[in-house]
């Protein structure tokens, strides 16, 4: 099975696990690690190590960030980058989550490819159909 680190500014992380929570339950592969107004470099580093040492056991470990090139994924790829079961992606949001959290793919290279896959997938916009009879019987 596969791992996750949530890895935010403030508590975005937190928001966004509590809703797959609400939606689908407690998970036992999750970490977070949320960079906070008075964080240091040090201590950010420290929850990295503790998520880490949590987690270990799993064949692979995504962490999840952000912002790409923001102090969690900077510091993510600064720690974890000689690991080779452990991948860092930025652009968090929920579907890409849930995917990760869930998704037992063992081949760490399919398991992000999926991930991307999904969280890319997920974004759309929604168009007005030109008339109205073009409206499924719930409105959307």
């Amino acid at each position: 099975m596969n791992a996750v680190i949530i890895a935010t500014h403030q508590v975005f992380a937190s928001g966004v696990y509590k809703t797959i929570n609400m939606i689908a339950g407690k998970f036992d592969n999750v970490e977070i690690v949320e960079f906070l107004e008075n964080d240091t470099y040090e201590t950010i580093d420290k929850k990295y190590d503790e998520a880490y040492e949590k987690l270990k056991s799993y064949k692979n470990i995504v962490v999840l960030t952000d912002i790409l090139g923001g102090t969690p994924f900077n510091r993510a790829v600064m720690k974890f980058s000689e690991s080779e079961n452990v991948d860092v992606i930025s652009g968090l949001n929920f579907a890409m989550l849930y995917e990760a959290i869930t998704n037992e793919t063992e081949d760490i290279n399919s398991y992000v490819e999926q991930i991307i896959d999904t969280a890319k997938n997920s974004i759309e916009v929604y168009k007005q159909p030109e008339k109205k009879e073009d409206l499924e019987e719930d409105g959307i």
